[in-house]
């Protein structure tokens, strides 16, 4: 018993420390509930855990952003569905939930990367001190003058910076489980069981749902480990096996991302900064990256280099060219570069840690006498020889590890841990205090943007709204008012919506015609009010370049010193609307200046001699409408086409396609009262990424059951 005891508390030992040691930097974030910082995202992730904890029923299609998008593409759902989670079961808000949530993740993240360390090492001091210097030190600060900068110039925990200032919960999810999933798939490359498979593909899949960046990186480590373990007997067994796991991590994601999503966020992703070059350059870097990955492959074979610290070298190298590429050069690899500085953070620690143990064990062996495995000099035959009996094995049931050597003396351990935690101090010091200044609440009923969302919540009655800046942001995190924008671009299904967006915000080219341009589209797209910030705004962004073009010509109905609301005066409040054919956009506007079809669309709008249509949501994914119409008459719904929505005419189904504006128009074929009622289900699409993803999960499930069965029966 003591002997369990004491192992038990041998291997638990340092990844408590880990986890004491992070949650002492983050212990007021687990009580915050809305912090100092309004400009951070993560009031987007917020507004969709509360969306998810009160519609948990129905999250098929999201109606407050976007004019409506696909629920799926509002963004990886892993994280907010654990924060709604935690929000219903303990009764607290969404806000409170979701920092309580992302620093359990902040804290996690060391202690994952210690087991993943100490596994691919041998060495539990090894894994610990990759998951030390993961939690003190940020190698960015050092090689990043961004960094430095964003940082104030003062060191510190990189990786809570993100996530306090910033509010990357999504992104410090995924790297928490990042280790984890390498760690499942050596395991289940190793043992070969069908519940190490499943493991391996649901950890996968974790990753991929929490953060778009984080499933970047998890092919790039899973890319630098194939090749790590590369070059013998089994390769391809190893090749053709994590290929079966990765298959079958898509199939069980499958109906969260389906094709229609990466294609909408691959689309958006090249304009959420100045990236529309970066899908034709890619194929040119990654074929330069990968010939210099088959090279240092090569070398570190040749010089007999650890399976596992092949790994960590390539996994670093991979991943770092990204942001320093970005940084040093100005060369962007892939969208959003510089924010995969914090997985260049990780596998720098790895690699660090790794080089520490064998500087270590290559120190001992030379005062020994022996030489270590790593500087082992031979004849060029012996070597041949050598490397011939060494890669006879099968890699596909070898663990991807250090090999097999007399560690470090106790004392030497001893000591060493004693200067790295001496060397430390003060460092940890210094992050505990940057944290502390980082972590500070607000009262969010002084704050503009919760005034400004409670408003509007009472008094536009679920009508369209343009919201501008952090106020955007925080719109849906208080009410469930429907808006133009929203908090993930990169989700957008509607392709002109960013035109749009731009020219109301910098009124370019307009001139004096701002507001006219500025009302047009709010009246082609349904938009009741606008919110604006003049120079005195207390909103962070203050987006628009000409404010005073709307005071000027809209309404004022609600004023809180340089902040207001205007409303946008339209013929009716309904989104649908009957036009003629002759009405519609066709064609995609170029920009917010091509303005001369929807101006006639307009026209149709408000002319009087078009009977009205009254339209009303049954759910968050149907509607009825109910109109007079006449045989030639078209409805025009103010809601983004998607072709996952059907339409019944009176019973019968009817055509549904989108305009030049991205919005829905219905084929009635109608004469007099027409009841129209419109469903989204997500089409054939989404039918069949459920079908695939839970037959995936009931096939991998018999697999097991029955894999466990016939080992009984031996």
């Amino acid at each position: 018993m003591t002997l369990v005891t004491k192992t038990t508390w041998k291997a638990a030992g340092f990844p408590l420390v880990l986890l004491a040691l992070n949650v002492f930097f983050t212990k007021e974030l687990f009580t915050l509930e809305y912090s100092q910082y309004m400009g951070s995202i993560e009031a987007a992730f917020i507004s969709i855990s509360r969306y998810m904890l009160e519609n948990w029923r129905d999250l098929t299609w999201f109606p407050l952003w976007y004019g409506g998008i696909p629920f799926q593409n509002t963004y990886p759902p892993l994280l907010h569905a654990i924060v709604a989670v935690t929000a219903g079961v303990f009764r607290i808000s969404p806000a409170l939930a979701h920092h309580a949530v992302t620093a359990c993740m902040y804290c996690a993240g060391p202690v994952t990367l210690y087991f993943l360390a100490a596994r691919l090492t041998g060495s539990r001091w090894s894994g610990f001190w990759a998951g030390w210097m993961y939690s003190i030190f940020s190698p960015s600060y050092f090689l990043m003058a961004s960094v430095r900068s964003g940082m104030g110039g003062q060191p510190g925990p990189r990786r809570l910076q993100t996530l306090v200032c910033f509010g990357e919960g999504p992104h410090i999810t995924s790297l928490a489980l990042l280790p984890v999933a390498l760690l499942a798939l050596d395991i289940a490359i190793t043992k070969r069981k069908p519940w190490w498979y499943f493991l391996a593909a649901v950890s996968m899949t974790l990753v991929v749902l929490s953060n778009w960046l984080g499933a970047v990186a998890l092919a790039v480590a899973v890319f630098a480990y194939l090749l790590a373990r590369s070059g013998g007997n089994g390769t391809w067994k190893v090749w053709g096996t994590a290929a079966g796991v990765a298959m079958l991590a898509y199939a069980l994601a499958c109906s969260w991302i389906p094709p229609s999503t990466v294609r909408d966020i691959r689309y958006n992703a090249q304009y959420v900064g100045a990236f529309q070059h970066v899908y034709r350059t890619l194929p040119l870097f990654a074929a330069a990256l990968l010939l210099a990955s088959l090279a240092i492959k090569y070398c570190m074979r040749r010089f007999r280099i650890s399976q596992a610290l092949q790994f960590f070298v390539l996994f670093a190298i991979l991943i770092s060219v990204i942001p320093l590429a970005s940084e040093w050069a100005g060369v962007a690899i892939v969208p959003q570069p510089e924010r995969y500085h914090l997985e260049m953070d990780l596998a720098v620690c790895l690699l660090l840690s790794c080089l520490s143990l064998e500087l270590m064990n290559a120190s001992l062996a030379r005062g020994s006498g022996k030489v270590s495995a790593c500087q082992r000099t031979s004849s060029p035959g012996e070597q041949a020889s050598s490397q011939r009996s060494r890669f006879r094995k099968d890699l596909a049931t070898a663990p991807l590890r250090l090999p097999a050597r007399k560690h470090a003396a106790g004392w030497a351990r001893i000591a060493a841990g004693l200067l790295m935690l001496a060397l430390s101090y003060y460092p940890a010091r210094l992050d505990r205090r940057y944290a502390r200044r980082m972590i500070k609440p607000v009262d969010i009923f002084q704050t503009i943007e919760y005034k400004t969302g409670r408003w509007l919540g009472g008094n536009l009655d679920g009508q369209r709204v343009f919201a501008a800046g952090t106020i955007s942001f925080w719109l849906n995190a208080f009410a469930d008012t429907p808006q133009f924008g929203g908090g993930f671009d990169q989700g957008r299904v509607n392709r002109v919506i960013d035109r749009v967006q731009y020219q109301i915000y910098s009124a370019d080219g307009a001139g004096d015609r701002a507001a006219e341009v500025a009302m047009l589209w709010f009246r082609a797209y349904g938009v009741h009010a606008v919110t604006v910030g003049g120079a005195s705004s207390k909103e962070e962004y203050k987006p628009f370049r000409r404010p005073e073009v709307f005071a000027a010509a809209l309404p004022e109905a609600w004023r809180d010193g340089g902040d207001a609301i205007y409303r946008a005066p339209q013929r009716t409040a309904s989104l649908a609307h009957a036009v003629g054919r002759q009405s519609l956009v066709r064609d995609r506007p170029e920009n917010g200046l091509d303005i001369h079809q929807t101006q006639v669309y307009v026209q149709a709008l408000e002319d009087p001699s078009f009977p009205s249509a009254d339209f009303r949501w049954t759910s968050r994914h149907s509607a009825e409408i109910q109109a007079s119409l006449r045989p030639d008459d078209l409805l025009s719904v103010q809601i983004a086409y998607h072709p996952g929505w059907h339409a019944l005419v009176n019973g019968a189904s009817r055509g549904v396609f989108g305009d030049g504006l991205g919005q829905i128009v219905i084929e009635p074929h109608c004469d007099g009262p027409c009841g129209v009622r419109l469903v989204y289900d997500g089409g054939v699409e989404m039918l069949i990424a459920r079908i695939l993803s839970w037959s995936a999960l009931a096939g991998c499930l018999v697999w097991i059951a029955a894999s466990r069965r016939r080992g009984a029966t031996r």
